[in-house]
Order: C-alpha cells, then structure tokens, then sequence
C-alpha cells in the first residue's frame, strides 16, 4: 500500500507514475491512495484506488509519499534516503521507493480532441507569490506578441483578476469555472501552455502539451525535463524553494529579501524578451 500524502495536483502527477513503476518491478499488488484518484482509476486498472486514510488490510508493506520535516524544518531522514530540497520533485519519490530514476509520465484519459493551432492556453496563478512570474509587464508583454502573431490566448487559472494583487493581462479569454475535465481538454486542444511552477503546469506536462514554464524561485531541474523552462539570470537570486523550507502561511515568503527592493527578483528579472525568445522557436 502506498499513500500519497500530498493534495496538491502537481506532486500526485509527478509520484503516480513512480509508484506505479514500483509494482511493476517487483511484481506486487498495489493498492494506492490519492487525493485525485479519479484522473487514474480508469487508466490503471490493474491498481487498486482507496481514499487517503482508508484502513487496508492484510498488508505486506507500507510506503508513504511526501515532503516531510522534523520540528526544527529540517529534513526528515528517517522517511527520506536524501534531500529531497536537492532533487527534482519526481525523483523524490523514487528515492523514497528505492529505484532507479528517470522521468515517467502519468497516464490520463486520451482526450480525442482536434488540435487548434491558434491556441496558447497560460495559467498565471499559484500557491503563493514566489510562484508566480513578477515581472510586472512581463505577462501582457508576451498576450500582446501572440496577438499580434494571431494566437488567441486562454487563462485557465479559476482565480479572479486582482486575485492577491495580480492583474490578468488584457486580450485574453477567462475560462469560464469549469472541471478539471474541461480543463485539461482546453490544454489538449492548445498548441502550447504557458505557466508557473504549479499544478496546472504539470497537468501540460503529463498530457503531453508543448509546456512552457516561467520560475525563479526553484532551480531550473527541480520540476519536470520535458518542457522548456526559463528561469531567472545567473547574476541573480534565485532557488529558495531548493535551499529552505517554503513558510506556507506566508503568501510574501521570500527569505533572502523580503521587504526590501530585491524582494522576488528571481522572476522579475526574467523578461518578457526572455520567454518571446523561447516561443520564437516554435510558433
């Protein structure tokens, strides 16, 4: 039995496919809890999905996946082999597991839709403001270059404009609210997403979606290899997620310069230039 002990949609994409490598490599039943088991109980039926905290009987061994501290926020060595601040997300769980590492995609449901080749899809929203790109012209600056090549442009993120201080661009579509279903049919049917280290950037990830992510605030190989990743300049601050415990009740954590005029300089130093460049090579 292995328990994913995380909520957020990202980790459960990034773990899935390391746990379900596990079973197949030392041939065992695997029974797996998930706070999404409904993006996997049709694609993996020779899994078996129970509720997070469902007793399970008759057990031969247990694993459970997560990011877990000591009082002191330090890393837990006895639940982890290595540092898992060190190492890309999903290669934290096959630490965990004991295998060899190399990156798997999960399997979600084949979406059977048609590609439409004038649609960017972009989610600019996260978990807390280090997250997000805060170059304050950046977002508008790369809606107005896709316009202007002809592209139109969806949000998918089901925050409202001014959400925590962060204005939408203009010259997008909203997405309406709407399931996560509906969701990832959007960004199967784009010819590329746009987003920030979050969930919604790893859903691009594992349905396949050409994936562009901005981030300043983890290192450049902390999330996914299959994408196209810009990150902050060299010459400036950057990888606090990779070096020190996120503060969660924080929305302004930045612990090397916070309150002062380098607060979240990791991304808003990336440029727009610096992200048009990339789009440039494929649009």
């Amino acid at each position: 039995y292995i328990a994913l002990d995380s909520k957020a949609l990202g980790d459960t994409l990034a773990w899935l496919p390391m746990v379900v490598e596990y079973s197949k490599i030392n041939k065992c039943k695997l029974i797996v809890s998930t706070f999404h088991n409904s993006l996997f109980e049709n694609q993996y039926p020779e899994v078996e999905f129970v509720q997070p905290g469902e007793v399970v009987q008759n057990l031969y061994a247990m694993y459970t996946i997560g990011l877990f501290y000591n009082a002191n926020s330090t890393m837990n060595g006895l639940k982890h082999p290595s540092n898992f601040l060190n190492q890309p997300l999903q290669k934290m769980c096959s630490d965990i597991l004991g295998l060899e590492h190399k990156e798997i995609k999960p399997k979600l449901k084949n979406r059977n839709i048609q590609k439409d080749d004038k649609l960017i899809t972009i989610a600019i929203h996260g978990t807390a403001q280090p997250k997000y790109w805060n170059n304050p012209s950046g977002w508008q600056d790369v809606v107005d270059w896709l316009n202007g090549k002809g592209y139109k442009v969806k949000l998918l993120s089901r925050e409202n404009d001014g959400y925590m201080g962060n204005k939408h661009p203009s010259g997008i579509i909203k997405q309406p609210p709407s399931s996560l279903e509906t969701i990832m049919d959007e960004m199967a049917k784009s010819k590329a997403f746009i987003g920030i280290g979050s969930g919604l950037s790893w859903l691009s990830w594992a349905l396949g979606t050409k994936t562009v992510l901005i981030s300043g605030f983890s290192y450049d190989w902390a999330e996914m290899e299959d994408c196209i990743r810009i990150s902050a300049p060299e010459n400036k601050c950057s990888g606090c997620f990779n070096r020190l415990r996120l503060d969660a009740g924080d929305w302004n954590w930045c612990p090397d310069h916070k309150g002062t005029d380098r607060q979240f300089e990791c991304t808003k130093e990336i440029t727009s230039e610096m992200v048009i460049k990339e789009l440039e090579k494929f649009l």
